[in-house]
């Protein structure tokens, strides 16, 4: 087994549980695997400190696997993680709808994410590998274990769906595998439906009528098909929705800025359609994605309203003012330190922008996914854009991922999802 040793200067971070060493915190350059190998990572003076493995071409050049010196890094121990991961979600009581399974060193299982779809027919796992040590450890075997986790969960009274209606879907894409000195890859299909069934799935998602379905693109969409964290902060929003109904006038507009597939929409749609009629404008910048996000909003009751707009590029005069509620939720507008300053720019002037278009006593939500950007500067972003916008919001709400996306405290890393809903003032 190669050997890397911790230099003095990063001991503390990793004794206090941080699961990532940086090249530059090795005593000697990694070297001496292939990307992805087990290493084992000793103190400078030579003390056992995790397993793990190794990538000498990646700035994060150790990612932990375990502590334990005596517990193998192999199939069996991912095995155990995603049991362990499966109670977690039906502890929370996540398991009836869509849900993440495995949120990556969040789970222990560091280079993978596993989500989980269902509805009434079965189930698809849809996972998402994005390191050399992850996709040497079970890239060629994750089907594989995911059937035999649904056949385990039937077992343990779990989750209703054996592996006859389970599909997997793994995915190989995206910056972080282009980190790792990995390349892209077609997604790989192990089921029983075919990328034409992926393409229009009616996922079940939580909502504040008990569920709704959402169709989803599990084989090409962004991410996994669905923004999944942002399940608890749509719940708060529906419950501010839900304590004003009686004040709700017979039409309620709804600006839906980055709208994906318009989940946002579709939830205050399903909560709003038996009080007043939902109107819901639509922006994105992809043809394909209004389309499923005007199915969506549309089978939720609502009139929908597509514009296909690059929100990224100068802000279109178009679109109106005086909705009832506006919806800014942006992808990551900062991938690296690099575009911290630009990235703070586009948060102000995208609030900005949205924020005007909101009419007094209207409600507004806000989010970032970039984990670049931290609480106080996006707070410092939206204040910034108050001022520009000429507008005074109220604050009642802070948010960040749901649940099934775990935290770790001494991993902030793993901490990157943010959301603030507020009320214009008059």
């Amino acid at each position: 087994m190669v050997e890397w040793r911790l230099h003095k200067r990063g001991e503390r971070r990793f004794r206090q549980g941080h699961p990532w060493v940086f090249s530059n915190e090795l005593v000697h350059p990694p070297a001496g695997i292939v990307p992805g190998a087990p290493v084992d990572l000793c103190d400078a003076r030579g003390a056992f400190l995790a397993c793990g493995y190794g990538n000498p071409h990646s700035l994060i050049a150790f990612r932990q696997m375990t502590r334990d010196r005596t517990q193998p890094v192999d199939l069996p121990l991912v095995r155990e993680r995603l049991r362990q991961a499966s109670h977690f979600r039906r502890r929370l009581g996540y398991h009836a709808t869509s849900h993440r399974v495995v949120f990556a060193e969040g789970d222990l299982l560091p280079g993978l994410i596993i989500d989980r779809y269902v509805n009434a027919a079965g189930q698809v796992f849809v996972a998402e590998l994005s390191t050399a040590g992850m996709e040497r450890l079970v890239g060629e075997t994750l089907p594989t274990l995911l059937h035999e986790l649904a056949d385990w969960e039937v077992a343990q009274g779990g989750a209703p769906f054996s592996r006859d209606a389970t599909t997997v879907v793994v995915r190989r894409e995206g910056a972080f595998r282009a980190l790792e000195g990995l390349a892209g890859q077609p997604a790989h299909v192990v089921g029983p439906l075919a990328s034409e069934a992926l393409s229009a799935y009616p996922a079940r998602v939580a909502s504040g009528q008990g569920s709704l379905t959402l169709i989803v693109d599990l084989f090409a969409g962004q991410k996994t098909g669905l923004f999944l964290d942002q399940r608890e902060n749509i719940a708060h929003l529906l419950r501010l929705l839900q304590a004003r109904r009686s004040s709700v006038g017979e039409e309620f507009r709804v600006l839906d800025l980055f709208a994906y597939v318009g989940q946002w929409s579709a939830h205050v749609a399903q909560l709003l359609e038996a009080r007043s009629g939902v109107t819901a404008t639509l922006a994105d910048a992809s043809a394909a994605a209004l389309a499923t996000a005007a199915t969506n909003v549309s089978a939720c009751g609502a009139r929908s309203h597509p514009v296909q707009l690059d929100l990224l590029q100068p802000w279109p005069k178009a679109l109106g003012f005086a909705y009832d509620l506006v919806v800014c939720d942006p992808p990551a507008l900062i991938k690296n330190r690099r575009d911290i300053a630009a990235g703070y720019r586009a948060y102000v002037k995208c609030n900005a922008w949205a924020m005007q278009r909101l009419r007094p006593g209207g409600l507004f939500v806000t989010c970032s996914c970039s984990h670049h950007l931290s609480h106080d500067a996006f707070r410092e972003a939206v204040t910034a854009a108050m001022h520009k916008a000429k507008v005074s919001l109220q604050w009642v709400y802070c948010g960040s991922q749901a649940a099934d996306h775990p935290r770790r405290l001494e991993f902030p890393e793993g901490e990157y999802l943010q959301c603030s809903i507020g009320e214009r003032q008059p």
